[in-house]
């Protein structure tokens, strides 16, 4: 027994220093262990992430490719339904050319005569009076439409700040001041380009000037009617910049619209001169202006004198009792004429751009003035904020009738039903 017991003994030790070896080595190869593991998974999550940025790219990229194969088709579509039409216009007979003709030349005298009354109705509104002259009664600095005015307001702190506290020739400051606000080129000038800057720096150098050479002026009150002049000074300052803005823009419009008028002018007597028809060269320098001239032309130049004009050439291409229309269309400069009928669409655009910006003007300068009169209001400048919100409705309405007027008197889509009977194409001419 004994012996049994010193050979396990013997077995044992043999063993022990091993097992304490691995027991000792065990806990760094679980960190080993844990941190590949650790590392995996994160290698497996970023894959996975990887791999869904992926997809959402696929898909975008197969909806991108699905929108542009859309386009394409479109287009295809498109292109193959003009290449047909082109085809079916191709088929046409001379005597459906000259139809085309026919109806662009009578069509265009009728645009050129509208677009003529049209522009003479832009030149008349250059003024837009009623509206302007609201405009100018509120920066008139003599105004108290809006419950103040400028010239009662700067007295006021003149005889406040200033006058009241000089001992002597109280009368003669004041007096002196009001020669400043009262003078007559100040008033011819209370327009767009009242110089309320000017008259501000003026009077602050007056009372600076008094503050200097006495001693019975307060510094503080010199800087206190300063800020305080500033603050109506500021308001019609930027009155007066809005009605100096829009005066130059009617006159930017007004030069864009004689520009249009000689073009119109030109392309009318070009059309005449090809129609064989003569034009006396005195007539134009008659003329008080170039709509003066164009409206002498159009007494004698007007559809009926275009239908009359092919009705000649119809005779002359009467041949066996029947009209050869292939020597029709290309007698009389019709082809010429016709190629045109682009340009006229041109003006036509450029008519409708310019009487769009017209519209824009009046509606851009009543938003300013708008929110100028209600800093007016915000800012208490006013005795009466009633008074100015008055004006603020007065403007508004008065704008809106003003746009309305103008809207009718020009009837833009009578003018753009005519333009769409012209035809641009010209097959084979």
């Amino acid at each position: 027994m004994r012996r049994i017991f010193a050979v396990w003994l013997l077995w044992g030790s043999a063993f022990l220093p091993m097992s304490l070896d691995a027991q000792s080595i065990q806990p760094d190869s679980l960190r080993l262990l844990f941190q590949q593991l650790s590392a995996n998974q994160n290698l497996i999550r970023t894959l996975q992430n990887q791999r869904r940025a992926d997809s959402l790219r696929i898909a975008e990229l197969q909806k991108s490719l699905q929108e542009q194969v859309n386009n394409f088709n479109s287009a295809v579509s498109s292109v193959d339904i003009r290449v047909r039409e082109f085809d079916q216009r191709m088929k046409i007979t001379d005597r459906d050319r000259y139809l085309i003709i026919q109806r662009n030349l009578i069509s265009s005298v009728e645009v050129f005569d509208m677009l003529n009354q049209r522009l003479n109705i832009l030149e008349a509104l250059n003024q837009v009076e009623e509206y302007q002259n609201i405009l100018t009664d509120l920066n008139n600095p003599a105004n108290e439409s809006l419950g103040f005015s400028y010239n009662r307001r700067v007295m006021a702190l003149i005889d406040q700040y200033i006058a009241a506290n000089a001992r002597r020739d109280r009368n003669r400051i004041i007096e002196a001041a009001r020669m400043v606000l009262e003078n007559p080129v100040l008033q011819t000038m209370a327009g767009p380009a009242a110089p309320i800057l000017g008259v501000s720096n003026s009077l602050l150098s007056f009372a600076t000037t008094l503050f200097v050479s006495r001693n019975d002026i307060p510094q503080e009150n010199v800087v206190r009617f300063r800020d305080e002049m500033m603050q109506f000074t500021q308001y019609y300052a930027r009155l007066n910049e809005l009605n100096r803005n829009f005066a130059l823009g009617i006159n930017s419009y007004q030069v864009q619209t004689a520009n249009l008028q000689s073009k119109l002018r030109d392309f009318v007597v070009q059309n005449i001169q090809a129609s064989g028809r003569s034009i006396d060269p005195n007539l134009e320098r008659r003329a008080k202006s170039i709509s003066d001239y164009l409206n002498t032309l159009f007494l004698t130049y007007n559809a009926g004198a275009v239908r009359e004009y092919l009705a000649r050439l119809e005779r002359e291409a009467t041949e066996a009792g029947g009209i050869n229309y292939g020597k029709l269309i290309r007698s009389g400069n019709l082809i010429e004429m016709n190629k045109r009928i682009g340009e006229v669409i041109f003006l036509y655009k450029e008519f409708e751009y310019l009487y769009s910006q017209y519209i824009s003007l009046v509606e851009k300068n009543n938003r300013e003035m708008v929110l100028v009169l209600q800093e007016a209001m915000a800012r208490k400048l006013s005795d009466d904020n009633n008074k100015v919100r008055q004006q603020i409705e007065r403007l508004s309405k008065v704008k809106d009738a003003t746009i309305d007027a103008i809207n009718k008197a020009i009837n833009l889509q009578r003018l753009k039903n005519e333009v769409e009977k012209l035809d641009t194409f010209f097959p084979s001419m």
